[in-house]
């Protein structure tokens, strides 16, 4: 019998085989996907000039091979939600606790327990806008029940994430050069603003919510799997419930995503490790540098920019042997003045979880508040 190692390693080796297997035209194909949308094959193909049935082939294997995962990104502003990070130290031995503790209200959409610049757990909220006081108070009563022991809370501005640099396969095939990068950031004498408009609010139904909850989880399912779970849910027929989810997408479901977020990486996930990275710059245009050079990196990544501070909380998945490099490249930046400090989060690959069922805390109006979530903790 092969031993664990062995089979570890081929698993290793078989995802590895299958990747570089991926060419131009693969990544072309998913860089239309992030513009016209991942479910729009024959505008993809149209657009391309490739034809659909060969277009149709190579996003089945990708995704069939697990090489790939799209999920749709929610505009959570416009849903009159806004983003809060929290950072939670807590007690040893009571880790699990106060993650269930901190995801007692379904308005959470990311946790993890971390190690590195803190011993506890991390979560983003997205909650009702002008609530920050009601977390803020039930944060309080978590310290005081000893359930965590320190806090910290931060507003901030929807994410930012990129799409990786495909390119970059096709010219390389080692590490990425995170030291060439950060020159290019540091040789860089203007950047763009990050100024951004404001977002409007849009009248949406609980049915949206739903829609978005599917394909924040496979941005490619189609309509009758979502009816399916419906009728399970709610009962009716299948096909009142597909012609529902069609136009309600087309109504408002759609005008509510902001884009699309790709996982594509060229080592096992085994091989990889997931990295929380709190990066305070020394001002906001060495900020709106470093932004304008993601779009460089090749992997899956997501920027957190804090509300009226110079500070982001970079969530970046590579490969393990890339570690080191990373760092050094922060290092790099802080000795040009650009980056004042910055705190690194490694996350618990077993413990990180991402939260879509949003639609929980809706019925006709979002229901939040430090009432409720004491209630929900009672329950746990």
């Amino acid at each position: 019998m092969a031993t664990p190692f062995r089979l570890i390693d081929k698993g290793i080796f078989e995802y590895a085989e299958k990747f570089w297997k991926l060419d131009a035209t693969d990544f072309t194909i998913l860089k239309a996907m992030s513009i016209y949308g991942p479910r729009n094959v024959s505008l993809i193909a149209a657009r391309l000039s490739i034809p659909r049935t060969v277009v149709d082939y190579r996003v089945k294997r990708m995704f069939e091979e697990d090489l790939v995962k799209v999920f749709a990104i929610i505009d959570e502003e416009a849903l009159g939600l806004e983003s809060v990070l929290v950072y939670a130290k807590t007690p040893f031995g009571k880790e699990d606790k106060a993650l269930k503790a901190l995801t007692v209200h379904p308005l959470w959409r990311f946790s993890c327990l971390v190690e590195g610049a803190l011993h506890g757990v991390i979560v983003r909220y997205a909650i009702p806008k002008g609530s920050i006081g009601e977390l803020n108070a039930y944060l309080s009563y978590l310290k005081l029940e000893k359930l965590i022991e320190d806090y910290e809370l931060h507003r901030a501005e929807q994410y930012y994430a990129p799409f990786p640099n495909l390119d970059f396969y096709l010219k390389e095939t080692g590490a990425f050069k995170w030291s060439e990068w950060a020159d290019r950031i540091i040789a860089e004498k203007e950047a763009v603003s990050l100024e951004k408009k404001p977002v409007k609010e849009i009248e949406f139904s609980w049915l949206d919510l739903y829609i978005l909850s599917r394909l924040s989880i496979d941005a490619r399912i189609k309509f009758t799997d979502i009816a399916r779970k419906l009728v399970e849910l709610k009962g009716g027929s299948l096909n009142s419930w597909k012609v529902k989810i069609s136009q309600t997408y087309n109504k408002t479901t759609s005008r509510l995503i902001r884009g699309y977020s790709f996982y594509i990486l060229p080592v096992a996930e085994q091989t990889s490790i997931r990295l929380l990275i709190e990066i305070h710059f020394n001002d906001k245009p060495s900020l709106a540098k470093f932004v304008n050079h993601l779009k460089e990196i090749p992997y899956p990544l997501a920027l957190h920019p804090y509300k009226q501070e110079s500070k982001s909380l970079l969530h970046i998945i590579i490969p393990t042997y890339e570690l080191t490099s990373i760092i050094e490249a922060l290092k790099k930046l802080a000795y040009q003045n650009l980056v004042k400090s910055y705190r690194v989060f490694l996350v618990n690959k077993d413990k990180v979880w991402s939260n879509v069922t949003i639609h929980q805390a809706y019925n006709k109006e979002w229901k939040f508040s430090h009432k409720i979530l004491l209630e929900k903790l009672g329950k746990l």
